[in-house]
Protein backbone atom coordinates (compact mmCIF):
# COMPACT_ATOMS: atom_id res chain seq x y z
CA UNK A 1 0.00 0.00 0.00
CA UNK A 2 1.37 3.63 -0.89
CA UNK A 3 2.78 5.34 1.93
CA UNK A 4 0.64 8.51 2.12
CA UNK A 5 -1.84 5.71 2.66
CA UNK A 6 -4.43 6.12 5.71
CA UNK A 7 -4.03 3.00 7.64
CA UNK A 8 -6.86 4.54 9.79
CA UNK A 9 -9.44 4.52 7.63
CA UNK A 10 -11.65 1.38 6.60
CA UNK A 11 -11.81 2.53 2.59
CA UNK A 12 -8.37 3.67 2.40
CA UNK A 13 -7.12 0.04 3.57
CA UNK A 14 -9.88 -1.63 1.58
CA UNK A 15 -9.23 -0.08 -1.21
CA UNK A 16 -5.43 -1.11 -0.76
CA UNK A 17 -6.37 -4.82 -0.11
CA UNK A 18 -7.67 -5.08 -3.67
CA UNK A 19 -5.24 -3.19 -5.39
CA UNK A 20 -2.76 -6.02 -3.82
CA UNK A 21 -5.23 -8.85 -4.36
CA UNK A 22 -5.30 -7.77 -8.12
CA UNK A 23 -1.19 -7.41 -8.03
CA UNK A 24 -1.11 -10.92 -6.78
CA UNK A 25 -4.50 -12.47 -8.43
CA UNK A 26 -2.20 -15.05 -10.07
CA UNK A 27 -0.67 -17.04 -7.01
CA UNK A 28 -4.39 -15.82 -5.45
CA UNK A 29 -5.81 -18.50 -8.37
CA UNK A 30 -2.97 -20.61 -9.47
CA UNK A 31 -4.20 -24.02 -9.99
CA UNK A 32 -1.05 -25.38 -8.36
CA UNK A 33 -1.77 -24.49 -5.15
CA UNK A 34 -5.37 -23.90 -5.10
CA UNK A 35 -6.32 -21.66 -2.42
CA UNK A 36 -2.80 -21.96 -0.22
CA UNK A 37 -3.23 -18.25 -0.21
CA UNK A 38 -2.83 -16.25 3.28
CA UNK A 39 -3.39 -12.49 4.32
CA UNK A 40 0.53 -12.49 4.95
CA UNK A 41 0.98 -11.49 1.28
CA UNK A 42 -0.79 -8.74 1.76
CA UNK A 43 -0.55 -7.42 5.01
CA UNK A 44 3.24 -6.99 5.25
CA UNK A 45 2.93 -4.72 2.53
CA UNK A 46 0.69 -2.32 4.60
CA UNK A 47 2.75 0.69 5.79
CA UNK A 48 1.34 3.40 8.34
CA UNK A 49 0.15 3.84 11.33
CA UNK A 50 0.56 2.12 15.08
CA UNK A 51 0.19 -1.26 14.62
CA UNK A 52 -3.07 -1.74 16.99
CA UNK A 53 -4.89 0.78 14.56
CA UNK A 54 -4.06 -0.91 11.16
CA UNK A 55 -4.40 -4.17 12.42
CA UNK A 56 -8.48 -2.80 13.43
CA UNK A 57 -8.36 -1.13 10.30
CA UNK A 58 -7.32 -4.13 8.48
CA UNK A 59 -9.09 -6.88 10.27
CA UNK A 60 -12.15 -4.86 9.28
CA UNK A 61 -11.56 -4.76 5.96
CA UNK A 62 -11.27 -7.82 5.32
CA UNK A 63 -14.46 -8.79 6.55
CA UNK A 64 -16.36 -5.98 4.53
CA UNK A 65 -14.82 -7.85 1.34
CA UNK A 66 -16.31 -11.30 2.66
CA UNK A 67 -19.31 -9.76 3.28
CA UNK A 68 -19.69 -8.67 -0.07
CA UNK A 69 -18.61 -11.81 -1.50
CA UNK A 70 -15.19 -11.26 -2.50
CA UNK A 71 -13.62 -13.59 -0.41
CA UNK A 72 -14.08 -16.31 1.65
CA UNK A 73 -12.01 -17.15 4.49
CA UNK A 74 -10.40 -20.47 4.38
CA UNK A 75 -9.04 -22.93 1.60
CA UNK A 76 -10.92 -25.30 -0.16
CA UNK A 77 -8.34 -27.84 -1.36
CA UNK A 78 -5.12 -27.90 0.45
CA UNK A 79 -3.56 -31.56 0.50
CA UNK A 80 -1.11 -32.12 -2.30
CA UNK A 81 -3.28 -34.46 -4.03
CA UNK A 82 -5.96 -31.91 -4.69
CA UNK A 83 -8.26 -33.80 -1.92
CA UNK A 84 -10.88 -31.51 0.14
CA UNK A 85 -9.27 -30.63 3.68
CA UNK A 86 -10.87 -28.57 5.70
CA UNK A 87 -8.22 -28.31 9.28
CA UNK A 88 -7.91 -26.08 12.03
CA UNK A 89 -5.24 -24.60 10.30
CA UNK A 90 -6.48 -24.28 6.66
CA UNK A 91 -10.21 -23.42 7.06
CA UNK A 92 -9.97 -20.18 8.14
CA UNK A 93 -8.05 -17.09 7.89
CA UNK A 94 -5.26 -16.20 7.40
CA UNK A 95 -5.85 -18.54 4.46
CA UNK A 96 -8.88 -17.54 2.04
CA UNK A 97 -9.78 -17.93 -1.69
CA UNK A 98 -11.14 -15.20 -4.20
CA UNK A 99 -14.60 -15.97 -5.51
CA UNK A 100 -15.68 -15.44 -8.87
CA UNK A 101 -17.08 -12.31 -7.81
CA UNK A 102 -13.84 -11.07 -6.62
CA UNK A 103 -11.69 -12.43 -9.72
CA UNK A 104 -14.04 -10.16 -12.16
CA UNK A 105 -13.70 -7.30 -9.82
CA UNK A 106 -9.94 -7.67 -9.68
CA UNK A 107 -10.07 -8.33 -13.65
CA UNK A 108 -12.42 -5.31 -14.51
CA UNK A 109 -9.78 -2.51 -15.49
CA UNK A 110 -10.95 -0.61 -12.57
CA UNK A 111 -10.52 -0.84 -8.73
CA UNK A 112 -12.77 1.99 -7.53
CA UNK A 113 -14.62 0.99 -4.80
CA UNK A 114 -18.89 1.75 -4.51
CA UNK A 115 -17.43 2.34 -0.76
CA UNK A 116 -15.54 4.95 -1.61
CA UNK A 117 -18.04 7.12 -3.55
CA UNK A 118 -16.13 10.00 -4.35
CA UNK A 119 -13.38 8.31 -6.05
CA UNK A 120 -15.99 5.81 -7.68
CA UNK A 121 -18.16 8.60 -9.27
CA UNK A 122 -14.50 10.37 -10.23
CA UNK A 123 -14.04 6.79 -11.61
CA UNK A 124 -17.21 7.00 -13.70
CA UNK A 125 -17.19 10.15 -15.08
CA UNK A 126 -13.61 9.62 -16.50
CA UNK A 127 -14.78 6.23 -18.05
CA UNK A 128 -17.43 7.98 -19.98
CA UNK A 129 -16.50 11.55 -19.98
CA UNK A 130 -18.85 14.39 -22.08
CA UNK A 131 -21.80 11.82 -21.42
CA UNK A 132 -25.38 12.86 -20.41
CA UNK A 133 -25.72 13.86 -16.67
CA UNK A 134 -28.54 11.79 -16.18
CA UNK A 135 -26.40 9.00 -16.15
CA UNK A 136 -24.21 10.19 -13.53
CA UNK A 137 -27.21 11.39 -11.61
CA UNK A 138 -28.81 8.22 -10.91
CA UNK A 139 -25.97 6.08 -10.52
CA UNK A 140 -24.31 8.60 -7.77
CA UNK A 141 -27.89 7.98 -6.06
CA UNK A 142 -27.90 4.62 -6.51
CA UNK A 143 -24.30 4.20 -4.99
CA UNK A 144 -25.75 6.72 -2.05
CA UNK A 145 -28.76 4.30 -1.53
CA UNK A 146 -26.01 1.20 -1.54
CA UNK A 147 -23.96 2.74 1.26
CA UNK A 148 -27.09 3.71 2.99
CA UNK A 149 -27.80 0.02 2.89
CA UNK A 150 -31.25 0.64 0.97
CA UNK A 151 -30.43 -1.61 -1.54
CA UNK A 152 -33.96 -2.11 -2.99
CA UNK A 153 -33.40 1.94 -4.36
CA UNK A 154 -29.84 1.27 -5.29
CA UNK A 155 -31.00 -1.32 -7.43
CA UNK A 156 -33.63 0.69 -8.98
CA UNK A 157 -31.51 3.87 -9.75
CA UNK A 158 -28.88 2.10 -11.26
CA UNK A 159 -31.80 0.71 -13.21
CA UNK A 160 -32.22 4.66 -14.50
CA UNK A 161 -28.82 5.20 -14.91
CA UNK A 162 -28.35 2.02 -16.73
CA UNK A 163 -31.51 2.89 -18.95
CA UNK A 164 -29.86 6.54 -19.58
CA UNK A 165 -26.38 4.97 -20.43
CA UNK A 166 -28.36 2.56 -23.57
CA UNK A 167 -29.93 5.90 -24.81
CA UNK A 168 -26.72 7.72 -24.88
CA UNK A 169 -25.47 4.86 -26.42
CA UNK A 170 -28.32 5.04 -29.43
CA UNK A 171 -28.09 8.42 -30.15
CA UNK A 172 -24.16 8.45 -30.09
CA UNK A 173 -24.78 5.32 -32.56
CA UNK A 174 -27.30 7.65 -34.55
CA UNK A 175 -24.29 10.15 -35.56
CA UNK A 176 -22.60 7.16 -37.57
CA UNK A 177 -25.26 7.06 -40.27
CA UNK A 178 -26.38 8.83 -42.90
CA UNK A 179 -28.83 11.29 -42.41
CA UNK A 180 -31.55 10.07 -44.36
CA UNK A 181 -31.00 6.41 -42.37
CA UNK A 182 -30.87 8.82 -39.05
CA UNK A 183 -34.68 10.02 -39.75
CA UNK A 184 -35.57 6.52 -40.19
CA UNK A 185 -34.38 5.01 -37.63
CA UNK A 186 -35.50 7.69 -35.41
CA UNK A 187 -39.00 7.41 -36.12
CA UNK A 188 -38.97 3.96 -35.56
CA UNK A 189 -37.11 4.21 -32.10
CA UNK A 190 -39.69 6.47 -31.29
CA UNK A 191 -42.84 4.18 -31.73
CA UNK A 192 -41.04 1.73 -29.24
CA UNK A 193 -40.32 4.69 -26.69
CA UNK A 194 -42.29 2.94 -23.94
CA UNK A 195 -41.34 -0.36 -24.79
CA UNK A 196 -38.05 -0.51 -22.81
CA UNK A 197 -36.86 -4.42 -23.63
CA UNK A 198 -38.15 -4.23 -27.25
CA UNK A 199 -36.30 -0.68 -28.14
CA UNK A 200 -32.98 -2.25 -26.72
CA UNK A 201 -33.30 -5.35 -28.25
CA UNK A 202 -34.07 -3.82 -31.69
CA UNK A 203 -30.92 -1.76 -31.15
CA UNK A 204 -28.11 -4.52 -30.54
CA UNK A 205 -29.72 -6.28 -33.37
CA UNK A 206 -28.67 -3.49 -35.64
CA UNK A 207 -25.64 -2.79 -33.83
CA UNK A 208 -24.34 -6.68 -34.03
CA UNK A 209 -24.81 -5.86 -37.98
CA UNK A 210 -21.31 -3.86 -37.45
CA UNK A 211 -19.08 -6.27 -34.91
CA UNK A 212 -17.26 -7.16 -37.74
CA UNK A 213 -16.23 -3.42 -38.31
CA UNK A 214 -14.23 -3.46 -34.19
CA UNK A 215 -11.39 -5.59 -33.24
CA UNK A 216 -11.67 -9.06 -31.84
CA UNK A 217 -10.94 -7.81 -28.24
CA UNK A 218 -13.00 -4.75 -28.09
CA UNK A 219 -15.78 -6.94 -30.21
CA UNK A 220 -15.65 -9.95 -26.77
CA UNK A 221 -15.91 -7.27 -24.12
CA UNK A 222 -18.81 -5.11 -25.94
CA UNK A 223 -20.62 -8.22 -26.82
CA UNK A 224 -20.50 -9.21 -22.92
CA UNK A 225 -20.89 -6.01 -21.47
CA UNK A 226 -23.33 -4.84 -23.42
CA UNK A 227 -25.48 -8.35 -22.65
CA UNK A 228 -24.91 -7.19 -18.86
CA UNK A 229 -26.11 -3.95 -19.52
CA UNK A 230 -29.39 -5.38 -20.85
CA UNK A 231 -29.55 -7.29 -17.85
CA UNK A 232 -29.43 -4.66 -15.52
CA UNK A 233 -31.93 -2.89 -17.05
CA UNK A 234 -34.55 -6.20 -17.67
CA UNK A 235 -33.52 -6.22 -13.50
CA UNK A 236 -34.25 -3.71 -12.56
CA UNK A 237 -36.67 -2.01 -14.68
CA UNK A 238 -40.35 -3.64 -16.69
CA UNK A 239 -41.04 -3.29 -20.10
CA UNK A 240 -42.44 0.14 -19.79
CA UNK A 241 -39.29 2.00 -17.38
CA UNK A 242 -41.34 0.82 -14.04
CA UNK A 243 -38.74 0.44 -11.36
CA UNK A 244 -39.16 -3.61 -10.05
CA UNK A 245 -36.33 -4.88 -8.46
CA UNK A 246 -36.74 -8.68 -9.15
CA UNK A 247 -34.28 -9.51 -6.51
CA UNK A 248 -32.23 -7.20 -4.38
CA UNK A 249 -29.59 -7.64 -1.73
CA UNK A 250 -26.05 -6.32 -0.83
CA UNK A 251 -23.64 -8.12 -2.88
CA UNK A 252 -25.85 -8.23 -6.06
CA UNK A 253 -25.75 -4.54 -5.90
CA UNK A 254 -22.23 -4.21 -5.22
CA UNK A 255 -21.31 -6.72 -7.86
CA UNK A 256 -23.70 -4.65 -10.67
CA UNK A 257 -21.77 -0.96 -8.99
CA UNK A 258 -18.59 -2.40 -9.35
CA UNK A 259 -19.05 -3.97 -13.26
CA UNK A 260 -21.02 -0.80 -14.18
CA UNK A 261 -17.43 1.44 -14.19
CA UNK A 262 -16.69 -1.40 -16.83
CA UNK A 263 -19.46 -0.98 -18.78
CA UNK A 264 -19.15 3.23 -19.02
CA UNK A 265 -15.57 2.55 -20.57
CA UNK A 266 -16.66 -0.19 -23.25
CA UNK A 267 -19.63 2.22 -24.41
CA UNK A 268 -17.07 4.67 -24.84
CA UNK A 269 -14.41 2.65 -26.36
CA UNK A 270 -17.44 0.75 -28.99
CA UNK A 271 -18.20 4.76 -29.67
CA UNK A 272 -14.91 5.89 -30.57
CA UNK A 273 -14.20 2.38 -32.73
CA UNK A 274 -17.42 2.85 -34.81
CA UNK A 275 -16.91 4.02 -38.43
CA UNK A 276 -19.37 5.76 -40.88
CA UNK A 277 -22.20 3.11 -41.32
CA UNK A 278 -24.94 2.40 -42.78
CA UNK A 279 -27.30 -0.08 -42.44
CA UNK A 280 -31.32 -1.42 -42.75
CA UNK A 281 -32.82 -1.63 -39.26
CA UNK A 282 -33.60 -5.54 -38.37
CA UNK A 283 -37.17 -7.14 -38.94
Amino acid sequence: MNDDCDANDLHSVRAGILALMKEKLGPLTNPSFPNQITLNLIRPAMRGGSVRELDTAFDAAVWSLVADGIIVPGTKSTAPAGGIEFTPTHGAFPYFRVTPLGISICTSGSLADPYDRSQYMQSANDSLPAADEVIFTYLSEANKNFLDRSYLSATVMLGVSAEGLMLWLIKRFLEHVSEARRSRYQEAFSQLRFKTNKLFETFLKLLSNHWEEIDDDLRFQAQAYLDQLITIIRVNRDDVAHGRAARVDQQLVYGNLSVYLSLLRVVREVIDALPPIDCELPP
